[in-house]
């Protein structure tokens, strides 16, 4: 287990075999893993996130994918490429470019999709963005919800 006030690093991909927890993570041209969980106030990641246990985080901004076995938390999460959980997902804000699939509950007050969205559970949301296709495999459950079909609406 590793804790930190801040981790940086320029080039090279980071493991990290049990859980991390540090205030700043920044990785300019890297991925990160970590088998366990991870914790940190703000996260950036220039290629690839893939974690074993849960994430915690206030921001988190990544180049290419994300990927979460246990739960998320957080209150803003983007992500240039797919954003998957294994679990329940608790984040205010999503941005995926490429797609955001959740095996669990959930709940966000907005999700921005370039792609696809996929929920194997229930999905709470205000508002939801989706360039392309949108599947509801379990229950549906939204509250105020605006739809944007980027390919009806051109």
């Amino acid at each position: 287990n590793i804790e930190a006030s801040e981790i940086h690093s320029e080039d090279g991909n980071i493991k990290v075999e049990g859980s991390l927890k540090a205030n700043n993570i920044e990785l300019r041209n890297s991925q990160l893993i970590v088998e366990s969980s991870l914790e940190s106030k703000d996260i950036v990641v220039g290629k690839s996130i893939k974690i074993g246990g849960n994430l915690k985080a206030e921001s988190v901004k990544i180049g290419g994918d994300l990927d979460v076995n246990g739960e998320v938390k957080s209150n803003k999460i983007i992500v240039g490429g797919k954003f998957q959980v294994n679990n329940k997902s608790e984040v205010n804000y999503v941005e995926a470019g490429g797609s955001y699939t959740v095996y669990g509950e959930a709940s966000s007050k907005s999700i921005k999709v370039g792609g696809t969205l996929k929920t194997y559970g229930k999905l709470r949301a205000e508002k939801i963005d989706i360039g392309s296709i949108m599947f509801f495999i379990l229950e549906l459950i939204m509250l105020p919800i605006i739809l944007l079909w980027n390919t009806f609406c051109e």
